[in-house]
C-alpha cells in the first residue's frame, strides 16, 4: 500500500516540537518555560527575516499545523478510510445479495445464509443423538443377546432336570420290607 502521508508520519516520529504554536505574519514559535524565564522558541522562519517579504498566511497555515493537530488529523483520516473500506465491502455483499435474490428484500441472503447455519448446527445435534441412540441400542442389543444365551443355556438344564425327574418317576417303586413272593 501506497501510504502518500507517511512522509507526515516519519516527521512525527522524529519528535518535532509539541504545540500548540503560535504565529504571526512573519514566524511560528511557540512560548514555554523553564520554571524559571519565559523562551520563544522560532518553529519557522521566512528563509531571510531582515529582507523577506513571508506570506503571512502561511505563517498562520503553520501555527495551526502543530504535530498534536496533524496526529488527530491523521488517525481520523484512518478510522475514516477504514470505515470507507468497511462501507464498500458491504456495498459489495448487498450487491451480491440482491443479484442472488432479486425479488427479495435487502439482506436476505444473510437471513437465508445464517437459517442454513442453524439447519446445519442442528443437524449435527441430531446427529450426535442419533449416534447416541444406536450406540445405547447396540448396547442393548448385546445384552439382549447375552440374555439369551443364559435363558438358553437355562433351558437345556431345566430340560436335563425334567428328563432325569420323569426317569425317576418312571421306575417302579419297592416297598421296602415287602417281597415280590408275599405279594403273589
Amino acid at each position: 500500500m501506497n501510504d502518500r502521508f507517511q512522509a507526515i508520519r516519519d516527521a512525527l516520529a522524529m519528535n518535532p516540537t509539541p504545540g500548540p504554536w503560535d504565529g504571526n505574519e512573519y514566524s511560528v514559535s511557540k512560548l514555554w518555560s523553564n520554571g524559571e524565564v519565559g523562551i520563544r522558541e522560532y518553529i519557522a522562519l521566512p528563509d531571510n527575516a531582515e529582507d523577506a517579504n513571508p506570506n503571512p498566511a502561511d505563517m498562520h497555515w503553520i501555527a495551526a499545523c502543530d504535530p498534536a493537530t496533524i496526529r488527530e488529523l491523521l488517525a481520523e483520516r484512518d478510522a475514516l478510510v477504514a470505515e470507507n473500506d468497511a462501507l464498500a465491502a458491504e456495498n459489495e455483499r448487498l450487491k451480491e445479495d440482491r443479484a442472488r435474490f432479486p425479488d427479495k428484500p435487502d439482506d436476505i441472503g444473510r437471513l437465508i445464509e445464517a437459517h442454513i447455519e442453524n439447519l446445519k448446527e442442528g443437524k449435527k445435534i441430531a446427529d450426535a443423538l442419533a449416534n447416541r441412540a444406536i450406540d445405547r441400542a447396540c448396547r442393548a442389543e448385546a445384552a439382549l443377546a447375552e440374555k439369551d444365551k443364559e435363558i438358553a443355556d437355562l433351558t437345556k438344564k431345566f430340560e436335563t432336570l425334567k428328563q432325569a425327574y420323569d426317569r425317576e418317576r418312571r421306575k417302579p417303586t419297592q416297598i421296602l420290607g415287602s417281597n415280590d413272593e408275599d405279594a403273589q
